[in-house]
């Protein structure tokens, strides 16, 4: 059947930021369907010119049209939850991105768009379109959501200097916090036309880990992975933690607090107090957040620590091996009580195997399953090729079954588009290639990032390179 002989019209209600195409006259029965999903945010010139379609279903592309516009309004309602006396329709958050148009996205954008390019080049010519992975002071990062957001708003400008005329998307992804996410939320909400050349995702970055049964033997038997949540509810809607993922959070956060709190009270109490003639307690307050006596106030401890903003990220239990290490280390830098240390961490690995797993970190299929059912989310595996690092040498057939057990536990996508460290050259574009292929193979979303932590949304960290005098202008930094 031609496709000329189909009328289409435009709907007029603009709900979703984009136009609506809607088969208005009925089709002959037995012809190949496609499902709305695929032109939903294209025109309907280019839609004809892209795609050769016979026939459009409006109906399914609706529903999932219809989820976004759905998540918006629950997020209108989470704030106004959250902020009393704010009252704020989702008509003001068409600035947030929903997963339906971000999978629509990511299924067509190319990897450059997730790269800054060599010495920023694909900044300056505006093709850098994309960062899902940043930071802010909600967790370790040093730019404030204030900053980040108004960074997005100043390059958005600048891309469209450059003729392009998309928006330029961010997300926030604080470890295992929710507090940096909620309040882009907010501050779009309270000024939506400053923020209309953006597209901001709400995310998290959650550390879990994944056991494996028939891969056995070529894998560690559980391996600690960061997962990205996009999507994501930041408001707790009452329900329990199986579904509303800010109580999940919640709960994790708790949990590790009580675990780190019982490990601090449980190591010195089981295995005796480290040797505390050496002293070694100068200037900890100011370096660790920690004093000598923490060590029998453990409340204290987690109150006054640094890392008791990111309970459940590796940071958590290596913050937690630093603080011990400096309690025990005299003015010198030598290590007293390193026995003691080894003892308290050998109390954590037989229970738990690893030592950035507890008590309270969620397995891949647990923390899926609670992003998916919460009815619009989604989880990435964040910078595969850093967490498979200890498996180089496995066969690429293997990473093709991990792959897909990662799909199979719920996982619907991976950050194979992931600017790596300029330090991480021992992560090579060979074995990157080979990590895309087998997220591919299993059908999984491409996500990509910086995972930005200092002071500007081009660069990771500050031993990175440093920006350019034009980039500088670009951001007002």
């Amino acid at each position: 059947m031609n496709i000329k002989s189909i009328q289409f019209q435009e709907n007029s209600s603009d709900r979703m930021g984009a136009k609506f195409l809607i088969p208005v006259k009925p089709v002959k029965k037995n012809i190949k369907s496609y499902t709305f999903e695929d032109i939903t945010y294209k025109k309907y010139s280019s839609a004809i010119k892209a795609y050769r379609l016979p026939f459009i279903s409006f109906q399914a592309g609706y529903s999932s049209c219809n989820k976004d516009f759905n998540y918006r309004k629950a997020l209108a309602e989470g704030l106004k939850a959250a902020y009393k006396g704010m009252n704020i329709s989702s008509d003001a958050l068409k600035s947030v991105m929903g997963t339906h148009e971000l999978k629509y996205i990511l299924k067509n954008e190319p990897a450059e768009n997730f790269s800054t390019g060599a010495s920023f080049k694909n900044v300056l010519n505006g093709t850098f379109r994309i960062n899902l992975h940043m930071h802010t002071f909600h967790s370790d990062g040093n730019m404030s959501v204030q900053e980040l957001l108004d960074q997005a708003v100043k390059y958005a400008a600048f891309r469209k200097t450059k003729g392009k005329t998309d928006p330029f998307i961010v997300s926030i992804t604080d470890h295992d916090i929710l507090e940096g996410t909620k309040e882009a939320i907010k501050i779009i909400a309270e000024a939506p036309e400053k923020y209309k050349n953006i597209r901001f995702v709400p995310g998290i970055e959650f550390n879990t880990y994944k056991k494996f049964d028939n891969l056995k033997g070529k894998f560690k038997d559980i391996i600690q992975f960061e997962m990205l949540g996009y999507g994501i509810n930041p408001f707790i809607t009452g329900g329990s933690g199986e579904k509303d993922v800010a109580k999940f959070v919640e709960d994790i956060r708790n949990n590790n607090r009580s675990y780190l709190i019982q490990l601090i009270t449980e190591g010195p109490g089981k295995l005796g107090q480290p040797d505390r003639k050496i002293g070694g307690f100068n200037d900890l307050e100011r370096q660790a957040g920690i004093s000598e006596k923490n060590l029998t106030k453990p409340e204290e401890f987690m109150n006054r620590s640094i890392y008791s903003k990111i309970p459940g990220s590796p940071a958590l239990m290596g913050g937690f091996e630093t603080a011990m290490n400096k309690i025990c280390t005299e003015k010198n830098g030598q290590i007293k009580s390193d026995e003691w240390i080894k003892k308290v961490k050998d109390l954590h690995d037989a229970n738990y195997g690893i030592w950035y797993v507890n008590s309270g970190t969620p397995s891949f299929e647990k923390l899926a399953k609670v992003v998916n059912d919460s009815g619009y989310g989604f989880v990435s595996v964040a910078h595969p090729a850093r967490n498979l690092k200890s498996s180089r040498g496995v066969k690429k057939s293997d990473y093709m079954h991990l792959f897909q057990q990662f799909k199979d536990s719920g996982v619907k996508a991976a950050e194979v588009n992931y600017q790596y460290s300029s330090h991480e050259h021992w992560i090579d574009q060979g074995f990157k290639d080979i990590i895309a292929g087998a997220a591919e193979n299993a059908g999984m979303l491409k996500t990509g990032g910086l995972d930005n932590h200092e002071t500007s949304i081009f660069f990771k960290r500050m031993d990175e390179n440093k920006l350019t005098k034009e980039v500088k202008l670009i951001t007002g930094l």
